[in-house]
């Protein structure tokens, strides 16, 4: 997976779920579930780092609803 293309952030009921821009399914793509955004950025990190891919150390978030916003 190439990471620096960037990531999702989406909401899924009260929890948040960060995905790589090459998701398909929860079965076969890295995902990161968490309270927070920050908490669901760290879950893909390490579900990242599980499979040998190592997130860049500073990125820029924007999630699916604030480039919706801003448009």
């Amino acid at each position: 997976m190439d990471i620096s293309r960037g990531f999702h952030l989406l909401k899924d009921g009260d929890s948040w779920v960060a995905v790589g821009p090459d998701f398909r399914d929860l079965q076969r793509s890295p995902a990161g579930f968490g309270a927070t955004r920050e908490e669901a950025i760290e879950a893909l990190h390490d579900a990242l780092r599980l499979r040998g891919v190592e997130m860049l150390p500073a990125l820029v978030v924007l999630d699916d609803q604030d480039a919706l916003a801003a448009s």
